[in-house]
């Protein structure tokens, strides 16, 4: 572990004075180079923090089982280096996604948001970056030339241990020995199998949980449907989408992404002769080679939209709104006392009688109608009275009426007649007389009011 941490060094410190002794004619070569042998050191790295690992576990072990302090200091210098190693792992991390980079999407300025974060706050404050790699690798030398010291030592100890034991005891012993060895091999050897299997069954976990990790969980969320909205234009039953907007929830400074997000497309499982009521699926349409790239996780491809609000003619009385006939009759008034005034010889006098909803094959109009009972006088003051019925009409009307885009509908005003083409004179020839107020087949005449 400490060898592979003194590489390490040494490598860096090879690599930067390469770099600075050539001249500027090799500053590419010189770089390349550098970048080939950089991509060592992460591996290196990983290897080293495992075997540390290694070493604290098996060194807390043989300190509870022999009681000895050397073995317990070791214990605690590997337990700081995995705590130091662990510090700079995410630094090491950084640097080998960096590494790992083509240069065409380092100039093209493909990295992810993240990658850029993460080599921000290393360049942030570089000395503290440098200062706490460096201290981890030089941490893990000091483990090493411990480690080399009690090998030493006990190497020398157990050569003197065997020279002060006579040939003699050794034989009188040797039956004892072999049996106390025995258990304690066997027992030693299940310890040792099930540490070492611990210890293996510790490592592959690292190792695949670091696999599931990169492969599976180190991804951005993006939900892709969340804020999709239609437009859509005509009326209901005949209306077809216009435009979809999709606000997407990303980060904008990621051009890679902003890309990847201008470049989905949309279907929809019905986009046209829509109504009210109806549900639109808009599905996403990406590219998922390009996602997995990014490390993108698509959580929502596609939303159900209902449609509403839409623009729609009237199948009922009751969905007339109170203000639009309230407008109609205001118009109507308007217009036949603009259009009939009073004087000597003529006295008009309106009334209402109601306002009706005349539906066709594919418009509907709404009609006002007031009677006039109407008087005349002539040059010898003869008085003549007479009644008669008006009608004021909104054509292709729709839920769009009101005040405003009152000047986008056409009116047409006249008397009302019957079938014989005579004007007619009484109430209940209202209704039917409106079937003849235009060339088209009424389908139906509802009074609304």
């Amino acid at each position: 572990m400490g060898a592979l941490l003194l590489f390490i060094i040494v490598s860096l410190k090879g690599i930067s004075g390469s770099i600075s002794s050539n001249s500027l004619s090799d500053s590419m070569s010189s770089i390349s180079s550098a970048i080939q042998s950089l991509k060592l050191i992460p591996p290196c790295y990983y290897i080293a923090m495992v075997l540390c690992l290694y070493v604290c576990v098996f060194s807390i072990i043989n300190a509870r089982k022999h009681k000895d302090i050397k073995t317990t200091i070791l214990a605690g210098l590997s337990g700081i280096n995995i705590l130091l190693l662990f510090i700079n792992f995410k630094t090491i991390s950084t640097i080998q996604s960096l590494l790992s980079l083509d240069l065409s999407d380092v100039f093209s300025g493909k990295i992810s948001s993240g990658l850029v974060s993460d080599a921000y706050n290393i360049l942030k404050n570089p000395e503290e970056t440098v200062n706490s790699l460096a201290l981890a690798l030089g941490f893990g030398a000091v483990v090493l030339a411990y480690s080399i010291y009690l090998f030493v030592t006990y190497y020398k100890k157990e050569q003197q241990t065997y020279e002060t034991i006579s040939l003699n005891s050794l034989k009188k012993t040797n039956v004892s020995n072999n049996q106390t060895n025995k258990k304690n091999t066997v027992s030693f050897t299940r310890k040792q199998k099930t540490i070492g299997g611990v210890v293996i069954a510790l490592l592959l976990a690292m190792g695949i949980g670091y696999y599931i990790w990169d492969d599976y969980l180190n991804y951005t969320n993006i939900d892709l449907a969340k804020n999709i909205s239609l437009t859509y234009k005509g009326i209901s039953g005949e209306a077809y989408i216009d435009d979809v907007t999709n606000n997407v929830e990303y980060d904008k400074s990621n051009k890679e992404i902003a890309d990847f997000v201008n470049s989905i497309e949309y279907n929809y499982s019905k986009d046209e002769n829509l109504e009210n009521g109806d549900s639109v699926t808009v599905t996403t349409v990406y590219n998922k080679d390009t996602a997995d790239k990014l490390k993108l996780h698509v959580t929502s491809a596609s939303k159900v939209i209902k449609v509403e609000n839409l623009i729609h003619r009237f199948k009922e009385a009751k969905e007339v709104p109170k203000d639009t006939i309230a407008l109609i009759k205001d118009k109507a008034l308007t217009y036949l006392k603009n259009e009939y005034t009073n004087d000597y010889y003529e006295t008009y006098r309106f009334s209402y009688c109601g306002t009706y909803l005349v539906k066709y094959n594919k418009k509907d109009s709404l009609v006002a109608v007031f009677k006039d009972n109407h008087t005349s006088k002539d040059y010898y003051d003869t008085v003549t009275t007479s009644t008669d019925y008006y009608y004021y009409e909104i054509t292709n009307v729709n839920s769009d009426l009101n005040n405003e885009t009152f000047g986008n509908y056409s009116t047409y005003k006249s008397m009302l007649k019957d079938n014989e083409d005579e004007y007619i004179k009484r109430d209940d020839d209202i209704a039917s007389s409106l079937h003849n107020i235009n060339s088209e087949i009424t389908e139906d005449v509802i009074e609304v009011d």
